[in-house]
């Protein structure tokens, strides 16, 4: 993952997500998800902070730099979130 920038990070993000099977590219995502949310407890807290209203990779790009897919993935699941559940609809 190239974090030099936030364009660069998020045109790294891109490639990365566009190389990798669906299976991965799903838990990819959810993995963004997961360290974007890091921290938060509530709804409420997402609502109050324009901040977390951007789910980008540009937000969390400096802890994911240097990263492949497999580690964000796998950083995502180390990601400590207040109860977040994520459900596949298929």
């Amino acid at each position: 993952m190239d974090a030099s920038s936030d364009a660069a990070a998020e045109s790294s993000w891109e490639r990365m997500v566009e190389s990798v099977s669906a299976a991965k590219k799903q838990k990819l995502l959810v993995a963004m998800l997961q360290i974007n949310l890091e921290g938060v407890n509530s709804a409420h807290e997402v609502v109050g902070d324009p901040e977390l209203q951007r789910f980008g990779i540009a937000r969390v790009k400096d802890r994911v730099a240097g990263l492949d897919a497999d580690e964000i993935i796998a950083l995502g699941g180390r990601a400590s979130s207040g109860g977040v559940r994520i459900q596949s609809v298929e």
